[in-house]
């Protein structure tokens, strides 16, 4: 064996073909969900809160696993658009709980169809076999890097 350098191109790598999934996702989701005003990026904001309102922002990065400089960023543009609230913890005042509007609960169906709808279309040529084998083998990737994202939050990731 030689210790050559790998030609692979970058649009051969599995991390590629990943991103260019979930950038191909989230394109589809904007166009099923556009009239909802939901971006992409607050699709797992929005499955944490309908699942538990009145996280904070801790609690947040801990679920969906987005670093917390991008959730503060998020978590802003949310309440500018009337998805979220934020008001003070009653037990805690150094906390910041985030409470969903009537807006954000509002987008909920639309947003879930259109996660659906997008999620059958990206396994519509699979078998129910393929698809239970891949989601597998993308949690046996997501444990392999686990301990590389150590810090950005717990192992579990937030889904719809």
């Amino acid at each position: 064996m030689t210790d050559k350098p790998s030609s692979i191109e970058a649009q051969d790598t599995i991390g590629y073909r990943i991103n260019l999934l979930a950038r191909l996702m989230a394109q589809a989701l904007k166009t099923h969900t556009g009239d909802a005003g939901v971006l992409p990026g607050q699709y797992p904001l929005l499955a944490a809160l309908w699942r538990t309102d009145g996280l904070t922002q801790k609690e947040l990065v801990e679920r969906v696993r987005i670093e917390q400089s991008t959730i503060a960023h998020t978590l802003k543009r949310m309440q500018r658009d009337g998805l979220i609230d934020r008001q003070p913890c009653p037990t805690d005042g150094r906390l910041v709980r985030h409470w969903l509007t009537d807006r954000g609960r509002a987008v909920q169906p639309m947003v879930k169809s259109g996660i659906q709808a997008v999620n059958d279309q990206a396994v519509a040529t699979l078998s129910d076999k393929e698809v239970t084998k891949l989601v597998a083998t993308l949690d046996t990737m997501i444990a392999n890097l686990e301990p590389d994202a150590a810090g950005v939050g717990s192992p579990h990731l937030e889904t719809t």
